[in-house]
């Protein structure tokens, strides 16, 4: 059972890509490997959050996972909500 909610999930997701858009501020934040740096960030402030200890790698394929479901459903909610939805029900 994780041991997060959805809406301090959802913030940590936006909190990390604050931090990414920072470090990459020289190209408005675009990087083609954006789930690998998140990785790291999120698996250092979730500890067992999810319920579980996760691998970066693991954090990386939800990450990846998590972007073509929205993208695949054309949802319309904020990105950090619906990843943090994918990564709860995983």
């Amino acid at each position: 059972m994780a041991m997060i909610t959805m809406t301090e999930l959802a913030g940590l997701l936006r909190e990390t890509g604050q931090a990414h858009h920072a470090a990459y501020r020289g190209s408005d934040g675009f990087d083609p490997e954006w789930a690998s740096w998140y990785a790291p960030y999120l698996q250092a402030r979730l500890g067992d959050g999810l319920g579980r200890a996760v691998t970066r790698s693991e954090l990386t394929y939800l990450l990846i996972k998590a972007e073509r479901e929205q993208a695949a459903a054309d949802e319309a909610s904020p990105w950090p909500e619906f990843y943090a939805r994918v990564l709860l029900e995983t």
